[in-house]
């Protein structure tokens, strides 16, 4: 074949194909700001769409470019620079029953966003609504495959009404201004209709497909179909920047159903390295629950459905709190109470990998959950996104039942796979409270920083009330670490015994220690429950009695333990020990290392003796604990501490006495050298004060001091102590104070203040003068002395 024909074989292919392109779409181009349908010589939106409708043009005016096909595209080239905004009267605009790309980008000067946190996206057509109950744009279910991108839609009833399915959504300002600094309000953003719905998106994962809804009269998303709805990437109830509120009215996103039908679970935000990011939506500053899923019939059923990636309640950045008003994430199933059963999800919140979390922060509550099989697994509840700085919700997890029926929940690990721990820290009052429910809590940091350095809450770690929790577990990774806490660790209460008057717990394998109060508590009030001879008693875990350690010596790297049980009689009792480097200040617990443990089985009498059981320790827990657990799922509280004898030997402290001059003015600092003959095995805080001798705090002599040293195992053996000393001019002798340390460890030395003010010499003498009556005696006594003379002489001669 000649290279002429190839040429010419080439132009027949590619016009061919063309021509199959353009028979399968159409381009028209919206020239107008106006909402009519006549020919005036320009194209409205209204025109456009209704010509889309139709497979036709409208009238004269519109010109398509390409055929009417199943993909056609409205584009925008209004004339003039910025901004135009198209006014939609009191007539809706045409439901789209035909697939339609509709593209504002396309107008110039219009750009997607490009940023990851933030959004600089440049929207130059807007859609204002101006009458009640008018929908902006309405995707009918023939319009199934529409686009919508690149559009401010403002002031309608529902922004964007969906009816049809496969329908994207992205890159819009929906709620707001052009700028997305300001609300602009719809009454609903998004509406997914009633109906056998699939494939809707809202958002993305790449940064062009953030849309911000926010600023709406009442939700942000609403969604009721029988399908998944996608929801990703978005900020919802956050201005443009991310950074500060632009809060929808009711609930940044309502998924569920307010009558009978059967409705797909939802997919809310992504796997995503930075949550916030990529897949992850930011849900904040709404003015009520951020995510809101609920059924409310018997008839009404949710599918399960995920909730990842996602910052709720902070900034875009993850650093700052904007609460949602009311609940971050919360999970009604409303006809719980009348069928019994579960009609909700499940629904997953977070997931088994570290780019599932979710950030929820800032609420009275970050998650409740009335619903059953709730999973919630690797979320950061109370913390900012990088966990160790606290932006507390009032309370962290909530998962509550109610008169007829109980919610569950699996909160962390799932299956004992080491992997899926939240950590829930920072929060006001309790981390998580299970009301008339089941939970598992497994391989949870409660009351510690993501980095396991302390970040308390300031209640309980764990409450349980008339409900039934396993709170750790027998497989490794299964404990939780349950610390730093403001009130108890474990709190186990009967609240609700109309409704269900038992409350048990197994509490197993775990960390708890350095909690304000006592680790497990079992009873009201909160006071340390003393054993009961059999163990008849009944309450909140039935009282189950604790352990009697009666020995505990430390050898080797080993404590070997030994001590009696008295319990329910012939029954099987799991025994746990536990080891710390002091002893809770009630003499009962807590426990901050699981040692390990063993089964005994009371004899008839209820009674066996234990041990000796052998376990490694780690150096410097010398205080030894135990608890009971019964084959009925109970726990005891912590048995009385036990001081392990032998193996570890404490150094000794020395104090370095000082001796200075005072000076003549202002402070002198008198430095204090606190030193270990070695290292310690233990931490040691030890308290150090002053004390009066010669020298008098508060005068001018020095200045009284008080307050902890701190040393620690592999840390410096040596800390200093500063004491001020005032100086002055004046003369006195050397004085002396006293700077003691106690505790575990104690010394004392002296601190001598030296004068270092010279004597003076003494005052001259002074030569004394005589008053007038002196002198005058002076000569009366001189007079007499010299008549008496001139007598004597007379008297002689004669």
């Amino acid at each position: 074949m000649s290279p002429r024909m190839t040429l010419r074989l080439f132009a027949v292919v590619t016009l061919a194909a063309w021509g199959a392109v353009a028979a399968d779409a159409a381009n028209l181009t919206v020239t107008s700001i106006g909402d009519t349908v006549a020919v005036d010589g320009s194209v409205t939106l209204r025109e456009a769409i209704a010509s889309i409708n139709a497979g036709a043009n409208v009238n004269a005016d519109v010109v398509p470019v390409g055929a009417y096909g199943t993909s056609d595209a409205i584009l925008f080239a209004i004339p003039g620079a910025g901004s135009h905004t198209i006014t939609v009267g009191a007539t809706p605009l045409p439901t789209i029953t035909k697939p339609v790309d509709i593209n504002g980008y396309s107008q110039s000067g219009s750009s997607v966003n490009t940023l990851a946190v933030g959004d600089n996206a440049v929207l130059n057509i807007t859609l204002a609504g101006t009458t009640a109950g008018i929908h902006g744009l309405n995707v009918g279910v023939g319009g199934s495959g529409t686009t919508i991108r690149g559009l401010v839609i403002q002031g309608h009833f529902f922004g964007i009404f969906l009816q049809g399915s496969n329908v994207t959504v992205v890159g819009n300002f929906i709620g707001t201004n052009e700028t997305a600094t300001a609300a602009a309000a719809n009454s609903v953003g998004v509406n997914v209709g009633n109906g056998n719905l699939s494939g809707i998106i809202i958002g993305g994962s790449a940064p062009a497909d953030r849309n911000v809804i926010s600023g709406n009269s009442g939700s942000g998303i609403i969604t009721n179909s029988s399908q998944p709805v996608a929801v990703l990437g978005n900020y919802i109830g956050v201005n443009g920047a991310g950074n500060a509120a632009l809060a929808n009215q009711g609930p940044g996103i309502d998924l569920g159903s307010l009558g009978a039908a059967t409705l797909g679970g939802p997919r809310i935000g992504g796997v995503t390295a930075i949550p916030g990011t990529g897949a992850g939506n930011v849900i904040s500053g709404n003015q009520f629950n951020g995510i809101q899923i609920r059924t409310t019939l018997a008839t009404s059923v949710l599918g399960a459905g995920t909730i990842e990636g996602n910052l709720i309640g902070l900034d875009a950045t993850g650093s700052t709190a904007i609460p949602n008003a009311g609940i971050g994430v919360s999970i009604v199933d409303g006809d719980l109470p009348n069928s019994g059963i579960g009609r909700v999800g499940p629904i997953t919140i977070g997931g088994t990998v570290l780019g599932a979390r979710n950030v929820i922060s800032g609420h009275g509550t970050g998650i409740q959950s009335q619903a059953v099989g709730t999973v919630i697994q690797n979320n950061l509840i109370g913390t900012d996104a990088s966990g160790t700085l606290a932006r507390p919700n009032l309370f962290g997890i909530e998962i509550r039942g109610g008169g007829f029926f109980a919610g569950s929940a699996t909160i962390g690990d799932v299956g004992g796979i080491g992997v899926g721990g939240n950590v829930i820290s920072g929060n006001s009052s309790d981390a998580v409270r299970v009301f008339l429910s089941t939970a598992t809590l497994l391989g949870n940091h409660i009351g510690t920083s993501a980095s396991g350095g302390p970040l308390g809450n300031g209640g309980l770690g764990i409450f349980v009330d008339s409900g039934l929790a396993t709170i750790g577990g027998t497989l490794n990774g299964s404990g939780n670490v349950i610390a730093n806490n403001g009130d108890m660790g474990v709190q186990v209460r009967i609240g609700f015994a109309a409704a269900r008057n038992a409350s048990e717990a197994s509490i197993l394998g775990n960390s708890i220690t350095n909690n304000g109060q006592l680790g497990i508590n079992n009873s009201v009030p909160d006071l340390v429950t003393a054993n009961d001879v059999g163990d008849g008693d009944s309450g909140p875990n039935d009282l189950q009695n604790f352990p009697v350690l009666t020995a505990a010596t430390i050898a080797a790297g080993n404590v070997t333990v030994s001590g009696t049980l008295n319990s329910i009689p012939s029954t099987n009792f799991r025994l746990e020990f536990f080891s710390s480097p002091s002893c809770d200040a009630s003499g009962f617990g807590e426990g901050a290392s699981f040692l390990g443990w063993m089964i005994v089985t009371t004899d008839a009498s209820g009674n066996v003796a234990f041990g000796p059981f052998s376990f490694p320790i780690p150096a410097g827990e010398t205080s030894i604990t135990a608890t009971a657990t019964g084959s009925v799922f109970r726990t005891s509280e912590f048995s009385q501490c036990l001081t392990a004898t032998g193996g570890q030997t404490l150094p000794t402290l020395s104090i370095a006495p000082v001796s200075a001059n005072e000076g003549n003015a202002g402070n002198t600092p008198f430095v204090f050298t606190a030193t270990l003959s070695g290292p310690t095995p233990i931490p040691l805080a030890l308290n150090y004060s002053t004390a009066d001798g010669s020298a008098t705090a508060g005068s001018s002599d020095y200045t009284a001091a008080a307050g902890t040293l701190n040393f620690s195992p592999g840390g410096p053996l040596s800390q200093t102590i500063t004491v001020n000393v005032q100086g002055d001019t004046t003369v006195e002798p050397n004085e002396v104070f006293t700077l003691s340390v106690t505790g575990t460890l104690t010394a004392s030395a002296s601190g001598t203040i030296v004068n270092d003010d010279a004597t003076a010499p003494p005052p001259p003498a002074e030569i004394p003068t005589l008053s007038a009556w002196g002198f005058l005696l002076l000569a009366a006594t001189l007079a007499l002395f010299g008549a008496s003379r001139l007598w004597r002489s007379e008297v002689a001669a004669k």
